[in-house]
């Protein structure tokens, strides 16, 4: 949840101990927590008495009275641990702390979700640079660092600030081996919904999605996961079906067939469309490659059928 912010919030509280604090109202010229949050309002907060003081991250409770519970303590003078009030008054506050302010470089320059990458190809660690230890990933947060190493691995995980290990996706699938090379800069988002970081700047040169079989009486590609489909051996008529998938306008699709010896016969399901410059084939060149390229026309909802090339 997003911290509320607003300006002017100062109230006291007597309250005893390490717990919730009772709020007793604004002091004067000021205003109280709950006139302008409401209920389940997530807040930082400054307590302090002159002597000893607390700064974290609270939950408001309007009532009679109102309480703020002291969720997160970020820093204190009790070794940054919860501070177990005496008998006394001491005044609570709306923020801002010097952990919540972002972080400008000494030109002025915000560098908030800059930091350290270590650790190696495959297991990245990452630190802020302002030092400061979120306590959790929170769906949309930012990293940028600098890759450690090349990946020798499809499964690469970051690990920020010792909260765990993430995997790290591009486009939401593993990254190919070698993507990554040691010192690529990574722009990195974590998406609560996979519990995973995305890369979401451009990193190395996309790999084409390949299947590859031997030989199939109707080959299927699946145009969600292949680019290129490859047949090293037919040995029997084929009758291409329909492609799998949800294909999206423009799309390329691309076939690779060789036979084993023996021509084969090759015929094609109706979403497959070609004209009349460029028919499809009907059979293949003995021992011969052939590549056919196909582009998805959504409008029609047809593979269409572009160019061919063969005798390879």
């Amino acid at each position: 949840m997003t911290l509320k912010v607003a300006d002017r919030i100062l109230e006291t509280s007597t309250t005893i101990g390490a717990g919730t604090l009772n709020l007793a109202g604004p002091a004067s010229g000021f205003r109280g927590f709950s006139s302008v949050h409401s209920t389940g309002s997530k807040v930082a907060y400054i307590i302090e008495d002159g002597t000893y003081w607390e700064t974290g991250i609270g939950t408001l409770t309007a009532g009679t009275p109102d309480t703020l519970s002291r969720d997160t303590v970020v820093a204190s003078s009790n070794a940054n641990a919860a501070v177990n009030w005496g008998t006394g008054t001491r005044n609570v506050r709306q923020g801002p702390a010097a952990w919540l302010t972002p972080q400008r470089d000494e030109l002025l320059n915000f560098k908030p979700f800059t930091g350290t990458g270590a650790g190696t190809g495959n297991a990245h660690t990452f630190t802020y640079e302002h030092g400061i230890a979120p306590r959790g990933y929170s769906n949309g947060m930012l990293i940028f660092y600098y890759a450690p190493g090349t990946n020798t691995s499809s499964t690469v995980n970051v690990n920020v600030h010792s909260l765990g290990n993430k995997r790290l996706k591009i486009k939401g699938a593993d990254p190919e081996i070698g993507r990554i090379k040691g010192g690529d800069l990574i722009v990195g988002m974590y998406d609560d919904v996979g519990g995973v970081v995305d890369i979401i700047n451009p990193i190395g040169r996309d790999q084409p999605r390949i299947t590859s079989i031997a030989s199939s009486a109707t080959p299927t590609p699946n145009c969600d996961t292949d680019d290129l489909y490859i047949i090293t051996a037919q040995a029997a008529a084929a009758a291409f079906a329909a492609p799998t998938g949800t294909p999206v306008d423009g799309q390329v699709l691309k076939i690779r067939i060789k036979d084993n010896a023996v021509a084969r016969a090759l015929t094609f399901n109706a979403i497959y469309r070609a004209g009349t410059d460029i028919p499809l084939p009907t059979t293949t060149v003995v021992s011969k490659t052939m590549y056919l390229g196909f582009l998805y026309n959504a409008a029609d909802a047809k593979w269409d059928f572009v160019s061919l090339l063969g005798n390879i």
